[in-house]
């Protein structure tokens, strides 16, 4: 039995480490389905099992992105949208930052709704965003979409993106690892890397180390700065990282025993709005100019982000293994001193996560299953100094739970799933604010305060059933239920203090996935429909009242789509591949207080999008690729306000790979038309796609 999330990514028995770096090495070519495994459902299963709709990026793919932040990688899913490389992506609608995004949730008490999960530790949602985001020595990504909280608890209302890098290696390997990046706008952005991995005591211990230095400015120029000021500080970004892992596997008298240890740990400074920008309306130029001014509304942060974690399975047989998985993150920013914009927001948050897991059952058998318990805590600080707004946090919420994923094999290939987690989380917050508002005389400081504590237990169930036929296919269905938090914080505009519900989401998916055509045709497609009960939304409660705007509850809302992913292979040489996301929101009800939103979308919501991709591969020592995406018009949020709409744009990429011996040449351009592509609007403010980038990396093996 082999487990899925285990702290440093999936848990193989000792003769399957090697095993699986052949199958990396063999991705390239026709792989029959049933073969394809999916780690994100924290057992190891094959693709035509899986009962989530989801993405998997290989360890090919990712190999020719590497430079992008994962952030831009997403993008690539049917039914993902990210606004931004600083706010955690939108899946199906559902904004994954929380009612109005992570900074809003941060001061708004909100919590996130889309679980990111690195090595099977779940990672903080920090408002830089910026920490464990390259995808260089990553081996695989995949995008759950739906609710995940049966497995992944709490902030996975809306999917979850579990992330898995390399394992030690009992084989000595060596390399070195350089990108560099131009858009025409900004200075040279720099990527260098190296990792070194083998044996450290036999077959028992291995470890692997990964070093890696990132430094580069984002496509935006400054304005409006007085004469020698310095401006730097407000597009450029560095970053170092160190990442350490081991391995050790011995055989017991109780069974084999495998033991990973991580830790991983970022440091450096990035802006908060990474490519955010000032439109004529901001006191800026056009759009197309990319310019921010020098006294805006920008923050810049040094970032600290450390993550520690231990994780042990004792595989007692082939039908039953135990695991535990215990980690620690740790996660400070702090705003620069050399900011301009008077209001500094600082933040330090710690996550401390424990898994008790009991897998059971063969692969064969009639049930199989896992079963565990858990616990989570969080503690946040949050200090909000400067104009116009004061303000602190402190968070303290606790988390237990236990949780059962269960699957009886019926006759004629027929699977039964059942499962659920209750859980229970209780949440202390106290916040103060002090709001300093002009006035033609003198400005009046508006206090307000407020302690929120309250716990809440639920039970989240998840039933379905699959139905795998003909070995290459599989027809699914299942429904799964949702959860968020409520919350409570002060309005920065009155001082009043609010609260917030609970947010409930009901969700119905139905599926299938096969391969046709010799296994060179690849076919998955989801049908899904969410049903929300308060759904939390960051809006005015008055029209038209800016300050009325708080956290609230939207009493009913529904959305519905369908999500399509294609690959084929039309000879050896060249792979195609397609995806296609359709997505419908509407707000059934708003708010009693304000019930012009009813029948909107909730924006964020592009109505389609559309990826195609196209792999030639001649010889094993050169291949071409080439992507187009596109994105249909939508809000960018739920006033849908006539000549607001974003999107509607179509990127290409181009790159070109060559090996030699113990390298690997590839060359890129991104955004090959260069073109202006809004992907949110606030104001006289709009955030962009990156400009037309031409690059160039070169990996080399050391050994």
């Amino acid at each position: 039995m082999v487990a899925v999330g285990g702290a440093l990514g999936p848990v193989a028995a000792a003769d399957d480490v090697e095993a699986g770096a052949d199958a990396a090495a063999a991705s390239a070519d026709r792989q029959p389905i049933e073969t394809l495994v999916v780690y994100g459902e924290r057992v190891e299963r094959p693709l035509l099992e899986v009962l989530s709709g989801v993405t998997v990026f290989d360890e090919a793919t990712l190999a020719r992105e590497t430079g992008r932040h994962v952030n831009q990688l997403l993008n690539l899913a049917p039914n993902v949208l990210i606004e931004s490389i600083s706010e955690t992506p939108v899946v199906r609608g559902v904004q994954g930052g929380g009612a109005g995004g992570i900074a809003t949730g941060a001061t708004n008490g909100s919590l996130p709704r889309l679980t990111t999960v690195i090595d099977g530790v779940p990672q903080i949602a920090a408002l830089p965003n910026s920490s464990f985001s390259d995808l260089y020595d990553v081996k695989r990504i995949e995008v759950l979409r739906g609710p995940q909280t049966t497995l992944f608890g709490r902030n996975a209302l809306g999917g979850a993106v579990v992330v898995e890098t390399n394992d030690p290696t009992f084989e000595p390997e060596a390399e070195l690892h350089s990108t560099l990046a131009f858009d025409g706008t900004s200075r040279v952005d720099v990527l260098g890397a190296g990792v070194v991995s083998g044996p450290l005591w036999a077959d028992n211990l291995a470890g692997r180390v990964l070093v890696q230095y990132r430094d580069g400015e984002d496509p935006r120029d400054v304005i409006g700065a007085p004469a020698g000021a310095e401006t730097g500080f407000l597009t450029e970004f560095d970053a170092v990282r160190v990442r350490a892992k081991l391995l050790g596997r011995a055989n017991t008298g109780l069974g084999r025993l495998r033991v990973e240890g991580l830790v991983d740990y970022e440091t450096g400074t990035t802006p908060q709005t990474r490519n955010d920008v000032a439109g004529p309306a901001a006191g800026g130029a056009p759009f197309d100019d990319r310019v921010i001014r020098f006294d805006g509304p920008n923050r810049t942060f040094d970032v600290d982000a450390i993550t520690g974690a231990v994780e042990a399975e004792l595989v007692v047989s082939d039908a039953f293994a135990i695991e535990s998985l215990t980690s620690v993150t740790r996660t400070t920013f702090e705003t620069v001193p050399e900011q301009v914009f008077p209001s500094a927001f600082d933040s330090a948050e710690r996550f401390i996560a424990q898994d008790l897991i009991a897998r059971f059952g063969r692969a064969a058998g009639r049930l199989t299953g896992l079963v565990g318990v858990a616990f989570e805590g969080r503690d946040q600080e949050i200090s909000v100094v400067g104009v116009p707004i004061n303000s602190d946090a402190t968070v303290e919420s606790r988390q237990w739970s236990a949780f059962t994923d269960l699957r009886l094999r019926l006759r004629g290939g027929l699977d039964l799933v059942g499962g659920g987690r209750l859980l229970s989380i209780a949440q202390d917050r106290v916040q103060t604010i002090r709001t300093l508002l002009p006035t033609p005389g003198r400005p009046v400081a508006i206090p307000g305060d407020t302690a929120f504590d309250e716990t809440e237990t639920v039970f989240l169930p998840s039933v379905g059933l699959i139905w795998t036929f003909a070995d290459a296919h599989s027809l699914r269905a299942s429904y799964r239920a949702g959860f968020n938090a409520a919350g409570a914080s002060v309005n920065a505009f009155t001082g009043v203090p609010f609260r917030f519900d609970s947010e409930r989401l009901r969700a119905v998916e139905a599926g299938y996935r096969g391969q046709v055509w010799g296994e060179r045709l690849t076919l998955s497609a989801t049908a899904f429909h969410y049903s929300y009960d308060d759904q939390q939304f960051f809006l005015q409660t008055v029209p038209g009242d800016l300050t009325s705007t708080i956290t609230t509850n939207v009493p009913d809302s529904s959305s519905y789509g369908l999500e399509l992913d294609a690959s084929v292979k039309p000879v050896d040489s060249v792979t195609l591949s397609f995806g296609l996301g359709l997505l419908e929101t509407e707000i059934g009800r708003g708010p009693a207080s304000n019930p012009a939103f009813d029948g909107n979308d909730f924006g964020r919501d592009p109505g389609a999008n559309v990826t195609a991709s196209l792999l030639w591969a001649p010889a094993p020592w050169f291949d071409l690729d080439g992507q187009l995406r596109y994105v249909s018009g939508y809000f960018p949020d739920f006033q849908n306000i006539p000549g607001s709409q974003v999107g509607d744009y179509v990127l290409g990429d181009l790159g070109a790979t060559v090996r030699w011996r113990r390298f690997e040449l590839r060359g890129f351009v991104r955004n090959v038309a260069n073109e202006t592509a809004f992907l949110r609007r606030v104001g006289g403010f709009a955030a962009l796609a990156q400009p037309r980038t031409i690059g160039l990396s070169i990996t080399a093996q050391v050994f």
